[in-house]
């Protein structure tokens, strides 16, 4: 409640409430009353999108670039922009908003659809995923026709909350596969799918924050450190922790008996 009553509401209505209404065991008795489910759920909707805007108390009603903590995925992100885009169109109140919203929405287009459609790839298509995300994220950062510019510190969450839904994506992958009892054999190639996968988003975001946007050719030059997440880093560690661990012991079944 310190920080938004909008954005309080909204995570206990998702967290709670939504769950325990319409979850497995609330579902019998709520299955007949559509009309309290559409309405929870046009609320959330609503908090969602108010949210998206950076709005942070119901009265805020304008498009806030600077203000980003609703953006909890990056496909929030994409939504936020095609919502002051299509708004734009609809009431023609800010055109220069509506026209760098455009411009961002065409870059998005590279990511958008992968970044929806990845709960259902395969680990190797995710991977293949992180090289459309920097095209995107590439083409809004140097699009001299985006003005103003897109906030550095906008882009820096953009990072973080793409390394969250990766590291997600992987989690859930490991819940069907145990880490630990399933031979070495038939979770290597899981375990270097992944490592891949992170240590290839970390490789784009440092060629993006530490050589592309530092060059002499770009006016939209990124300020102070390269871009470092530390929740990206210890995930790199622990799966490369994970890998060697699950490497020793298929070792050691090779080289010492059962009993031993």
């Amino acid at each position: 409640m310190r920080n938004s009553s909008v954005q309080s509401l909204y995570q206990y209505l998702s967290n709670i409430y939504a769950p325990v209404l319409f979850g497995e065991q609330g579902e019998q008795s709520m299955k007949k009353d559509n009309q309290l489910r559409e309405l929870v759920m046009s609320l959330k909707a609503g908090l969602q999108k108010t949210l998206r805007k950076g709005g942070l108390s119901m009265a805020h009603t304008e498009f806030n670039q600077d203000e980003f903590r609703g953006i909890l995925s990056p496909l929030d992100e994409i939504e936020a922009w095609i919502e002051v885009e299509r708004e734009g169109i609809a009431s023609q109140g800010n055109e220069k908003l509506r026209a760098k919203a455009e411009l961002i929405n065409k870059h998005f287009e590279k990511a958008a659809k992968p970044l929806n459609d990845m709960e259902t790839m395969d680990l190797g298509q995710v991977s293949a995923m992180v090289d459309s995300i920097q095209d995107a994220l590439d083409g809004i950062w140097q699009d001299p026709n985006i003005h103003p510019v897109y906030p550095q510190a906008r882009m820096e969450h953009f990072f973080k909350v793409t390394t969250r839904v990766l590291g997600a994506r992987v989690e859930r992958e490991f819940k069907q596969t145990d880490i630990w009892q399933t031979s070495f054999s038939n979770v290597r190639l899981k375990l270097n799918e992944c490592m891949k996968i992170f240590r290839g988003w970390k490789d784009r975001c440092n060629e993006l924050t530490r050589e592309f946007w530092r060059s002499q050719r770009t006016q939209h030059k990124w300020q102070g450190k390269p871009f470092y997440d530390n929740y990206l880093e210890n995930i790199i560690i622990r799966m490369t922790s994970i890998f060697e661990l699950r490497s020793q012991h298929d070792e050691l079944l090779r080289l010492l008996t059962p009993e031993e």
